[in-house]
């Protein structure tokens, strides 16, 4: 299997697997992707899923198989995903070394060229 290129906090593992646990299918990957979303262009997914597609990598990490597609690599390429929690709940927080800039909402970011 093909090193990984991002990284998920030992928090953000802990919350993927608790998400896990709601699931009843034998084996998933855990997918991480890009969409197009909010004002700076871009958002991250994260999804739980039981297939692959045909341009899907899938990389080793800790105790998942992550599907990334193969268009979005050069983007996700050094990527950290965290997770924390605050008085309004949780939520992933990712800090991506192609992102130029991001919406003042946080939601959504820009890639550098």
């Amino acid at each position: 299997m093909i090193p990984v290129p991002l990284h998920l906090t030992e928090a953000a593992l802990a919350e993927v697997k608790r998400l896990r646990h709601r699931r009843p299918e034998a084996h998933l990957y855990l997918r991480i992707g890009l969409t197009s979303a909010g004002c700076a262009g871009l958002s991250y997914t994260l999804a739980l899923e039981s297939h692959l597609g045909p341009a899907d990598q899938v990389f080793r990490h800790a105790e998942w198989e992550l599907v990334i597609d193969r268009q979005h690599l050069p983007h996700l390429s050094g990527l950290r995903v965290d997770y924390s929690e605050d008085l309004l709940g949780g939520s992933f927080r990712f800090d991506n070394p192609n992102a130029l800039r991001h919406c003042n909402c946080g939601q959504s970011f820009a890639l550098r060229s």
